[in-house]
């Protein structure tokens, strides 16, 4: 019987360690949970067929997750959400978008949510800056304007 760490599943060499060197996980809490038989308390990962103890959600030597919908990529929404991002009045879709990829629990997806996210914010920035300057150039020319003199009253 080998003794393993109940939040990592790392083998521990000191059998009388109170503290896990990979994770810091205290080993002394259920002691007897800790010592892991092979051949009863792990399971199979599915893509690499390494044995990983019960309760991990994550093989340790591939890096994929048991669970298969936390290794979808999303790679359909992480194209949409960045197109979406550059369309001024459509960056509502992509803002929500990038919300979706954060809540998912594949971790490789959250750079791409944070990066929509922050693309969509100065792409609005940039757009209402744009609309304001425009509305100030519409304003400046009328008051230039040959139309804005002329009254109709006085040609009557």
């Amino acid at each position: 019987m080998s003794k393993f760490c109940p939040n990592c599943g790392e083998k521990q060499d000191n059998e009388s360690s109170k503290f896990c060197p990979n994770c810091g996980a205290n080993l002394s809490v259920n002691s007897d949970k800790t010592k892991v038989n092979k051949s009863n308390n792990s399971i199979k990962c599915m893509y690499c067929g390494s044995d990983i103890p019960i309760g991990s959600d994550k093989c340790f030597k591939c890096g994929k997750y048991l669970n298969p919908a936390a290794n979808e990529k999303h790679t359909a929404v992480i194209v949409i959400g960045y197109i979406c991002s550059f369309i001024p009045f459509v960056s509502l879709i992509s803002f929500i978008l990038g919300i979706y990829l954060l809540t998912r629990p594949n971790k490789e997806v959250h750079k791409h949510g944070i990066i929509i996210i922050v693309l969509t914010i100065i792409v609005a920035i940039i757009a209402v800056a744009l609309w304001i300057d425009y509305i100030n150039y519409v304003n400046a020319v009328k008051s230039y304007s040959y139309y804005d003199s002329y009254d109709s009253y006085y040609y009557y």
